[in-house]
């Protein structure tokens, strides 16, 4: 998995890690089809429940429930190009990758002071890991952070996953049934669950 998103009020869903994105930046999926799916199957589902009862839930009028998809299928403010659900798919797909970037790196760094001539020893193959975490660490870190920043502000990540709380349905099968469906009329390859 490349993510798993939390809510207050129990649900979650993932991406599977094959949507990461290619490494010219280039996404092998549509969001816009992947928000209108998720929305599709909401629409589609009868199980809604509140986000915040703490063990016995109420069910949410089904006008919540619209108002819900309404909002989450509008046109982003500030990128009006956009839903307000694709845009959030996207940012956290951006933020996915510089998180396995990051963790890329830090496995390529270890096998290259593991497979340097001049690194006779653990202890000089440690060493040369070492000054690459100093002198790398920070950046990619940053990278990260910008990449988290970006999806809590550009892409409203807060009121994004409130709207999708009030729907809160097995959002998981839904996200994973929309994706399946379209790596299917794609023909990408099978997406791991």
């Amino acid at each position: 998995m490349i993510g798993t998103v939390s809510y207050k009020s129990g649900f979650s869903f993932s991406l599977p890690l094959s949507l990461c994105a290619a490494k010219d930046g280039t996404l092998p999926f549509d969001p816009q089809k992947i928000a209108e799916g998720i929305l599709e199957e909401v629409q589609n589902t009868h199980a809604v429940h509140a986000p915040d009862a703490p063990r016995k839930r109420e069910p949410v009028s089904r006008e919540k429930v619209e108002e819900a998809i309404k909002w989450l299928n509008s046109r982003s403010r500030l990128n009006p190009e956009k839903t307000r659900l694709n845009l959030y798919l996207e940012k956290q797909a951006a933020h996915q990758k510089s998180s396995k970037r990051k963790e890329d790196s830090y496995k390529e760094a270890l096998e290259m002071s593991k497979r340097d001539p001049r690194n006779k020893t653990a202890n000089d193959q440690r060493a040369s890991y070492d000054r690459w975490i100093a002198e790398n660490h920070r950046r990619l870190t940053a990278a990260i952070q910008a990449a988290h920043m970006d999806w809590v502000t550009t892409a409203n990540k807060t009121d994004v996953e409130y709207h999708l709380g009030l729907i809160d349905l097995d959002l998981n099968k839904a996200i994973t049934k929309v994706l399946e469906t379209q790596a299917h009329a794609s023909g990408s390859r099978k997406l791991a669950s």
